[in-house]
């Protein structure tokens, strides 16, 4: 298991092949709770409509008589276990902040283009996937407690039954004031909290 949350967690799974590929699995054990499938069903729909070069995306949906999940790249790593070891230092995050956040900053611009809000941008959120030279191509992930408008400028009720509502230390202050309805201005203040814990 790489990791677990709410009724949901993930964990590294192979495919015998010639690639002898490994893929992600997030996974749910409780299909007794309507709740807990809809928000899975729902976090695929989100992850389907969103095309950019910087967001994690889920190859499909698995569903057997007991777990039911999501098949999705497997990462190297993600921001926070990065800002928590001595891969960013002063050497690598000026280049972070010139050339990766710019791009997590387009990926942020796509999901509210196409009526997404995240809802929980943190660094553990981030992940990390190691391209050819050996650096990281950085992608927003985690869309567990996203929600999508049906119309512009709607108001986004963000109750959910599966996980925490939003992480403190990242969140606006209104979100703190009232966590059920946000909106996109709040994806915004959390990046930024992101960019200023890199820096």
């Amino acid at each position: 298991t790489i990791g677990s949350g709410g009724t949901a967690s993930v964990r590294k799974i192979h495919f015998k092949s010639r690639s002898q590929a490994s893929l992600a699995l997030k996974e749910t054990f409780t299909l007794k709770k309507k709740e807990v499938v809809s928000d899975l069903i729902r976090e695929f729909y989100i992850m389907s409509v969103l095309r950019h070069a910087h967001v994690v995306y889920s190859y499909c949906m698995l569903l057997n008589s007991h777990h039911f999940g999501l098949l999705m790249p497997l990462a190297d790593s993600d921001l926070n276990f990065a800002l928590n070891s001595s891969w960013i230092g002063d050497a690598a995050a000026f280049p972070f902040v010139v050339t990766d956040f710019g791009c997590l900053i387009s990926a942020t611009a796509h999901l509210h283009e196409t009526g997404v809000i995240h809802g929980d941008i943190k660094p553990s959120n981030i992940l990390g996937f190691k391209n050819g030279d050996g650096a990281h191509l950085w992608k927003i992930a985690d869309f567990g407690i996203s929600k999508i408008e049906r119309h512009k400028h709607e108001t986004v009720s963000f109750s959910s039954s599966t996980v925490p509502l939003f992480t403190p230390k990242y969140a606006a202050p209104e979100v703190v004031q009232c966590p059920i309805v946000r909106e996109y201005s709040s994806d915004i203040f959390s990046l930024g909290c992101v960019l200023a814990e890199v820096l």
